[in-house]
């Protein structure tokens, strides 16, 4: 009973890899995985508890490379894609891993745009990916940073890459703005308080206030309202790159708009719920805390002032 009371809620699961070409021929994959949230840390500890993650719909996602059969070892060496490539995978230290445990129509799969691209085009892959309902891509930054005549071939790499792979697909959060310096080993911590908040319009309703904090370190500049404003920009370009790329490709690959039809595509900010007596999104592309209630839902200031003339909790 105590591990069905505490299987977590609904949570993105930053699934972090990269993927580095150095010298010669070699590749190198490196993995910090989020774990899993919560007492699913005990998976695989005991029958009860086993059986009580699996029958709610828990299932293995890994990133598998080309030709690896098994991803427990230490060092995995492969043959890559292209011949004579090789392709390494490394476990640079024990507590990181290359896999994690998701329910497919539940939880949220995070990935980095050029990072999905990139395993995919050497013949890896992430297991579970085809029975996925919702992921979320981030790292835009690096291609939106590239040469103008290069960030077309970058969106056109990844859409491919989602049409391809994600056949169960049915929304695809594109999140916007960096902002947060994650580093190793913080992953796990936070999987739970994430929140994708959606990016239309210009926040006017919501209650911004600059975070004062001098602790979380944000590699952005400016105004909030600057800032949401950058960002809408960039969510604008994204979804004219999409509609260049299925105009582009539908005379040779017809099912690419019928696919593309049905996935909804929702541009975003990532923001992490935090504070029990008060509590607030911080949104580090912002650089600014949201009220909001205690499942994460922004506080609507002008809803919540109606409701107040109305007679009603806030």
């Amino acid at each position: 009973m105590i591990f069905k009371q505490n299987l977590p809620p609904s949570y993105i699961l930053d699934f972090y890899f990269k993927v580095r070409r150095i010298t010669g021929s070699d590749t190198v994959v490196y993995c910090d995985i989020s774990t899993f949230p919560g007492l699913l840390s005990l998976l695989e500890t005991c029958k009860i508890s086993n059986d009580t993650v699996y029958r709610a719909g828990f299932k293995k996602v890994e990133v598998i490379l080309p030709g690896a059969n098994d991803s427990s070892v230490e060092r995995i060496w492969a043959k890559g894609s292209d011949g004579d490539n090789n392709l390494y995978y490394f476990k640079v230290q024990t507590e990181r891993f290359n896999y994690s445990y998701m329910r497919p129509s539940v939880d949220v799969l995070l990935v980095c745009a050029t990072e999905f691209a990139q395993l995919h085009k050497i013949g890896g892959s992430i297991g579970l990916l085809s029975s996925l309902s919702h992921i979320a891509i981030n790292g835009f930054k690096y291609i939106f940073a590239d040469d103008p005549a290069e960030v077309s071939k970058h969106f056109a790499a990844l859409f491919e890459t989602i049409g391809k792979n994600c056949q169960a697909l049915e929304k695809v959060s594109m999140v916007m703005g960096h902002g947060v310096l994650e580093f190793w080993g913080t992953r796990r911590e936070s999987a739970k308080s994430r929140r994708l908040l959606p990016l239309d319009g210009d926040f006017s309703s919501f209650h911004l206030v600059e975070d004062p904090s001098t602790t979380r370190r944000t590699d952005l500049f400016g105004e909030p309202e600057s800032l949401i404003t950058m960002w809408n920009a960039n969510a604008g370009l994204l979804m004219e790159e999409l509609r260049k790329y299925v105009k582009t490709t539908e005379p040779e690959e017809p099912d690419v708009v019928e696919y593309w039809s049905k996935v909804k595509v929702v541009p975003t900010l990532m923001s992490w719920l935090e504070g029990k007596d008060e509590p607030r999104l911080w949104v580090p592309a912002l650089r600014s805390l949201i009220a909001c209630h205690e499942d994460g839902t922004p506080l609507d200031r002008y809803k919540g002032m109606a409701q107040i003339f109305d007679g009603a909790k806030w």
